[in-house]
């Protein structure tokens, strides 16, 4: 009887050994920061807890933002016991609304996965709207504007002055100062076009913001793509195709075609939207074709011609 009652007590200890887990806990999930400036910073401590009956293993904090910083000030939390995990959102930057995540990775088999959050809205002192000007594709020789407005908590801060670090861009200033006008300054090289503006505002904190500008410049027609690049690598004569596009459905015809060897065809044709499609057969990746070009000849005056440059790599 005695032998029997050691090994049932030897045989309840195992078992409750067996069942013995740790229990992660948070009572305040969720941080309301509530209405903050974007020049701030976002410093909060959530407290963890072990509600189980074993060692609790904090094995990964992530933040599901590079703006948010976060530590776990211990990587096991014994039984009953608490530990912080330190959170710091920085603002700059960013408006409106936020939330962010935090993952709290843990041995508890129930719930291996917490997840924190840290909510509220940021306003900002300064700032323009919309924040990035693209124009998108713009006519080399013509002027494009775009209306900017300037956002701010104090209804009384006006623009002061708009400096440009490219000839591209120009800006007049609304008579209110409560805006501004961006604008193309033609002619512009063909190709991207990227910019920016420092626009200073009679803040008493003497506060600035930036305004990223950028834009394609194309003429009456742009060609894609503007080079042909071949490998020597590739063992067949190919394909390929170039597109002539006109800017804003301007009426044009491709009056002759020449390419470097008589042994490539090229055959025109035109889609409904006034784009034309140079087919080009027989074209093999030969180091002969390297430097040389596809000429592209039209009616119009502004651009007689087009070049494709050939390139042939290893």
């Amino acid at each position: 009887m005695r032998r029997f009652n050691g090994f049932l007590g030897l045989f309840l200890l195992t078992c409750t050994n067996g069942l013995a887990a740790p229990k992660i806990s948070c009572e305040a999930p969720d941080f309301n920061f509530g209405v903050r400036r974007d020049n701030e910073t976002v410093v909060h401590q959530f407290v963890i807890k072990n509600d189980g009956d074993a060692p609790l293993t904090i094995t990964r904090v992530k933040a599901s933002c590079g703006c948010t910083a976060v530590t776990s000030s211990a990587s096991s939390i014994p039984s009953g016991e608490t530990a912080t995990v330190d959170a710091r959102f920085t603002l700059r930057g960013r408006r409106g609304k936020q939330q962010k995540s935090i993952m709290v990775e843990c041995n508890d088999p129930d719930m291996p996965r917490l997840r924190l959050w840290l909510k509220g809205e940021i306003v900002v002192e300064v700032a323009l709207e919309p924040r990035y000007v693209n124009f998108r594709q713009m006519h080399k020789d013509s002027v494009a504007t775009q209306r900017v407005e300037l956002v701010s908590l104090r209804p009384n801060i006006r623009i002061t002055h708009v400096k440009a670090d490219s000839p591209a861009y120009e800006a007049t200033i609304d008579p209110d100062g409560r805006g501004l006008t961006v604008r193309t300054v033609p002619p512009l090289t063909e190709g991207l076009v990227r910019g920016r503006m420092v626009v200073t505002t009679d803040h008493p904190m003497g506060l600035t913001t930036d305004l990223a500008i950028a834009g394609v410049a194309v003429g009456d027609l742009t060609l894609m793509p503007r080079e042909l690049v071949l490998r020597s690598s590739w063992p067949d004569t190919r394909r390929l195709t170039l597109i002539v596009r006109p800017f804003n459905k301007l009426a044009f015809e491709i009056t002759k075609v020449e390419v470097p060897l008589p042994s490539i065809k090229a055959t025109v044709g035109k889609q409904p939207d006034g784009t034309a499609r140079v087919e080009l057969e027989g074209i093999h990746p030969d180091q002969a074709l390297h430097g040389k070009a596809i000429l592209i000849y039209t009616n119009l005056k502004s651009t007689p011609v087009l070049r494709v440059p050939i390139r042939i790599l290893p």
